[in-house]
């Protein structure tokens, strides 16, 4: 049988895992020999080249960032983003694609040159628990553009608590704590002994991340030396990535020391900053903060206490800050071994285990759950007034996959030809949302081609596959329609 890889694909650092003849996970080293790769793409315009990683980060980002792309995974969500590099129209899924081209033939190389192994060709990519159906469907789209066969996506957390599970097999309620270097994602999962790993709930935020950090200890730099531009003013500029860049080393250093220096370029001059842990924190602690709530949010979700959490497993470099452990440890009144589950590496180890048994039962695997509540735009017949409203066929945290099911609808009014169909995502765990509440995923229109009837029938079929993304089609009169989210 043809081995299945498992691919973080991060917003900071990417990598590629696999299970060993030994059953252990491990990561592919890139072709500089680290176990991640840097999620960063630098266009050559005069070569007509694409170099990704480190070199691209290190030599390139903070030189020509008008050609280097980083937190590409912060844009999926994104539907307007381009960038004209060149001749060049770079968009979310390009940009993706030439990062999972990099892990995989860094990857190809260990395997044909020290195992005379073929090829990676099918994968299971990881991504963060809050992705909705757009970002969903481009990185698959990225998975087909890099030549690669992707058999299933898989939430981060969830990925995380698979190898959690696999290194922890007592009972216990855990939560999955995973600030990346640009998303946030929050999992609840509640493990007993030969039973599946049970996800409670999971959430997140798709715009917060590591990077915020980096941001606030670049304001800091720039605010000690009495610059009153921040770093959102010319982030894109060579002397605002070369901050950036400083400002994540500085934000390493600072796990470990309480104070760190920053040197940094400004309109032709040289800066130099000291910037103490405790400034650094204060400047964060609306970031941190949002974690909290959004573990709080999770918590309810659940339907479990504080005092429920037995354990937390802490994912992501960020994690790495003693901000986030003592906020941790605070709010649930217990220590937190960070030490023994790779943070770094988890979600991929996790990716790696759930590749291994894709076409076997296991234990091991948990059943996914769906991201974001879906529904259609319809009048509610019940309110005052009859507003326009989205109602919702599928709910978050529901458990995946879903069979296909028909929600009918009716014709409103005399001689309609056509049916505007909309499909929202949002929140919301009632039937009924506020239209405003929800984003608007999918939008066709349904030629019946004659006068119907008011209150003619109209049956929309939906179901949802395990890696959350929606498959739809719509009846009326005959005449039919498939649905879907437009990607590119």
């Amino acid at each position: 049988m043809e081995n299945i890889y498992g691919i973080d694909l991060g917003t900071t650092q990417s990598c590629v895992a696999r299970i060993t003849k030994y059953g252990q996970p491990e990561v592919l080293t890139s072709f500089e020999g680290d176990p991640t790769t840097p999620s960063v793409v630098y266009y050559d315009t005069v070569k007509n080249d694409v170099i990704v990683g480190s070199v691209a980060k290190e030599s390139w980002f903070g030189v020509k960032p008008e050609s280097t792309v980083a937190f590409i995974k912060r844009e999926m969500p994104n539907e307007n983003y381009r960038r004209t590099i060149g001749d060049k129209q770079i968009t979310p899924v390009n940009v993706s694609a030439q990062i999972l081209k990099k892990l995989v033939a860094d990857a190809n190389i260990k395997l044909a040159n020290e195992e005379n192994l073929p090829p990676i060709k099918k994968v299971i990519i990881t991504i963060p628990a809050y992705f909705g159906d757009l970002e969903r469907r481009r990185t698959q789209d990225a998975g087909v553009e890099a030549g690669l066969e992707v058999l299933e996506l898989i939430n981060e957390p969830v990925a995380a608590a698979i190898w959690f599970s696999k290194k922890n097999p007592a009972t216990k309620t855990f939560l999955v704590y995973d600030l990346g270097g640009g998303t946030f994602d929050v999992s609840i999962v509640r493990k007993k002994p030969g039973e599946k790993p049970d996800i409670l709930c999971f959430d997140g935020d798709k715009q917060l991340g590591g990077v915020d950090w980096d941001r606030a200890l670049a304001n800091r730099a720039l605010s000690e030396n009495g610059i009153e531009s921040t770093i959102e003013d010319f982030e894109h500029t060579p002397d605002g990535s070369r901050l950036l860049l400083e400002a994540e080393k500085a934000k390493q250093g600072l796990t470990t020391s309480t104070s760190v220096n920053i040197w940094f370029r400004y309109n032709n001059n040289s800066y130099n900053a000291t910037v103490h842990r405790a400034d650094f924190e204060t400047d964060t602690r609306d970031l941190l903060s949002r974690t909290e709530a959004i573990i709080d949010r999770a918590i309810r979700a659940a339907k479990i206490q504080h005092s429920d959490i037995e354990d937390i497993v802490m994912v992501g470099g960020s994690s790495r800050m003693p901000m986030v452990l003592n906020m941790l440890q605070k709010k649930f009144n217990k220590e937190v071994d960070r030490k023994l589950f790779f943070p770094d590496l988890a979600v991929a180890y996790g990716a790696a285990i759930y590749a291994n048994n894709f076409h076997k039962p296991s234990l091991d695997i948990p059943d996914p759950i769906l991201s974001k509540s879906y529904g259609t735009d319809v009048y509610n017949l019940e309110r005052r007034g009859h507003p326009m409203m989205i109602y919702n066929f599928f709910y978050k945290n529901q458990k995946l996959p879903i069979p296909e099911v028909k929600q009918r609808f009716r014709i409103r009014k005399f001689n309609q030809k056509a049916v505007l169909m909309g499909i929202y995502e949002n929140d919301s765990d009632d039937q009924w949302e506020d239209l405003e509440k929800g984003r608007l995923v999918i939008e066709e229109i349904l030629e019946i081609n004659e006068p119907v009837l008011k209150g003619t029938p109209v049956d929309v079929f939906v179901e949802v596959n395990k890696s959350g993304i929606l498959h739809l089609r719509a009846e009326c009169k005959g005449k039919q329609i498939k649905m879907h989210t437009k990607t590119k």
